[in-house]
């Protein structure tokens, strides 16, 4: 096999380097990139057995930055610590286009576009070349661009291409490089989005009766979220001065008003009518959103905002969100051809075993409702996420059956 030898590599900090960060070029502009985690293991570039060399990608949400994930970050560290043993994953961030520390670029905003940004930033790091297995995590609007990521990796996908000038090209269509061995082996979607989310929950967003029932209320404050939030006061300062610089508000403006267009866009690619994933391992984690809403519903009605149509509207808002999250969440389980669904409760305050351990009784698909916890579950509950990570982790490094493809051998 031809492939980047091990001391090219070596001189690569994204490859060999156990922390990097910084500006990654990919053609028209250029993406904010962090990475931790054990560097990889260049042996395995020639030789058949299996060696632990996952890489994690994280999807954030809409409007949402890398910061926001560094109590999940926090914990995979410990977690190498607390467990020698058990090799942790390498863990990969991205700002989406004109996000956080990430440069604007002069394409649209939508979620097939930014997939194929991150595509570009992880070829341009050579990560694509030196890990064999990627794990999604994908967070709200983050796992519409996730799907897509995944629709890149598919056969005859087309896969855009952009000029110098950041005008769409040609089309070509491709799989992975032949350099390329890695391939994705499972998703985690955390609180996920779905392609029919714009038709239960439609625009425009934010929903204006929310806006009116908020007022000048502080949603962080109402909803528990700063004070539950594991970060720390510089911390949490350092997010907000990103979010409210007008670079990241122009972008995460744009990536909301194209809100029905990428549900349709992602639709159209009809991946839970054909159960894209097989019998790759699927984890959905839910959170109780609907109970943020409910606190600033009655902290509205409590301090006076709304008229009476704009709470009652949203009242009604509220009270059917809980079902049809649910089912959004559900429908999303057919990503996956697994039969069975490991249904799980990670209750309020609860740790559960040892961050780090890898899960000895696993399920190629599983459903995560998260009790109490609000949407922010990366802020909130980290504790969930890495543990359902080593959990899809055991299932892989376990079945000596996974292919290159993520598909089982028969």
């Amino acid at each position: 096999m031809s492939s980047s030898s091990p001391s090219s590599a070596q001189s690569n900090p994204w490859i060999d380097a156990p922390e990097r960060s910084g500006l990654v070029s990919i053609g028209t502009h250029s993406l904010h990139l962090s990475i931790s985690g054990p560097p990889c293991r260049f042996d395995s570039l020639e030789s058949d057995k299996e060696i632990p060399n996952e890489l994690v990608i994280i999807f954030t949400g809409a409007g949402d930055l890398s910061l926001s994930w560094t109590p999940v970050l926090r914990l995979f560290q410990a977690s190498s610590t607390n467990s020698p043993a058990v090799p942790p994953p390498r863990i990969l961030i991205c700002d989406r286009s004109g996000l956080g520390r990430s440069e604007r670029g002069p394409n649209r905003l939508t979620a097939a576009i930014a997939a194929t940004e991150i595509l570009a930033a992880l070829r341009s790091t050579s990560l694509m070349t030196y890990h064999r297995s990627l794990i999604l995590v994908a967070h709200s609007y983050g796992a519409i661009v996730a799907r897509e990521f995944i629709h890149l990796f598919e056969s005859e996908a087309p896969q855009a291409v952009f000029s110098s000038s950041g005008a769409q090209s040609q089309t070509e269509y491709s799989t992975a490089r032949e350099d390329e061995r890695c391939r994705i082996k499972a998703l985690i979607l955390v609180d996920p989005a779905t392609e029919k989310q714009h038709l239960s929950f439609p625009p425009p967003l934010p929903n204006p009766d929310f806006v009116a029932l908020l007022g000048t209320l502080n949603f962080a404050r109402v909803t528990g979220l700063r004070e539950n939030a594991k970060l720390s006061t510089e911390e949490w300062r350092a997010r907000a001065a990103a979010m409210s610089s007008p670079s990241h508000q122009a972008a995460t403006q744009e990536e909301v008003s194209n809100y029905v267009e990428v549900c349709e866009t992602l639709g159209e690619k009809r991946q839970i009518e054909r159960q894209v994933l097989g019998t790759r391992p699927l984890v959905v984690i839910q959170a109780e959103s609907w109970r943020e809403y409910e606190a600033v519903y009655e902290a509205g009605v409590e301090a006076g905002h709304g008229s009476e149509e704009e709470r009652r509207r949203f009242k009604e808002l509220v009270d059917g969100w809980e079902e049809k999250d649910r089912v959004l969440k559900e429908e999303v389980l057919g990503l996956s051809s697994v039969k069975e669904v490991q249904h799980v409760t990670a209750l309020k305050g609860e740790t559960g075993s040892e961050i780090g351990e890898e899960e000895r009784n696993t399920c190629s698909k599983k459903m995560v409702l998260v009790k109490g916890c609000g949407h922010n579950v990366q802020l909130l509950r980290p504790d969930v996420i890495v543990r359902e990570v080593y959990s899809v982790l055991g299932t892989i490094r376990r079945d000596g059956s996974w292919d290159m493809t993520g598909e089982p051998r028969l």
